[in-house]
């Protein structure tokens, strides 16, 4: 009895580490379902050559006791990964994330063409629910990370969610004293975006803007005639 369990805990090592003696290695990218019982997850898993045994692997999570604990999403892994090493990143939550910095000034199309290149989401189909939901203007330019392939809905969410956190109570009682709503605020901060070429320009642009504002006069920038043309 005491030679076999000897046997099989040396099986285990021997399976565990031989990633580490296997010649050459391949990126891949796998999805963890929402909602993934450790022995559907072990499947998918060695499905994609990324683990050698599916019993070693839930032995391992058994081991572990992290039966509860797998995170879902997009993880990438390295075919000589040890299932150690595979569990540790599922358990951790250590899904991949593209890095996208949306720059001060993007237009929704500056900001659509930038994802679909990055490989986050499609490009028209975030542009089309922009449009629908008329969320330009509250996209806020920040640095994100997100996940491959997301759904177009949640990336704006995300982008959204953010320029709330910006414009807080603050900027609502600024657009009182201006007798501007919140719309309106947003609508001109943006022409002073795209006016401004250096981060000194802005308070000179803004001051006059709010001047022919004052007197009722026309804007006369420069910005509304290329957002209209989409550049």
């Amino acid at each position: 009895m005491k030679n076999k369990k000897i046997i099989i805990i040396v099986a285990v090592i021997i399976l565990v580490l031989l990633p580490f003696f296997i010649s050459g290695s391949k990126e891949v990218f796998i999805k963890i379902p929402e909602g993934s019982t450790p022995k559907q997850a072990a499947k998918i898993l060695k499905n994609e050559n990324i683990i050698k045994s599916e019993n070693i692997f839930l032995t391992l999570v058994w081991l572990a006791r992290t039966e509860k604990k797998f995170k879902p999403g997009i993880y990438k892994f390295n075919t000589k990964m040890t299932s150690f090493a595979v569990l540790n990143d599922i358990v951790k939550g250590n899904t991949h994330k593209i890095k996208v910095t949306v720059p001060e000034g993007f237009t929704a199309v500056g900001i659509a063409e930038l994802l679909e290149k990055k490989g986050v989401c499609n490009g028209k189909k975030f542009l089309e629910i922009v449009k629908n939901k008329k969320t330009e203007g509250y996209l806020f330019p920040e640095t994100y990370f997100f996940e491959p392939n997301s759904s177009e809905e949640k990336v704006i969410q995300i982008l959204n969610n953010q320029f709330e956190k910006i414009f807080n109570d603050d900027f609502v009682k600024r657009a009182l004293a201006l007798k501007m709503s919140k719309e309106k605020i947003i609508i001109l901060a943006s022409m002073i975006e795209r006016e401004a070429k250096k981060d000194e320009e802005r308070p000179l642009i803004s001051a006059v803007f709010h001047n022919r504002l004052k007197k009722g006069w026309n804007l006369e920038s420069c910005a509304t005639v290329l957002y209209a043309l989409g550049k």
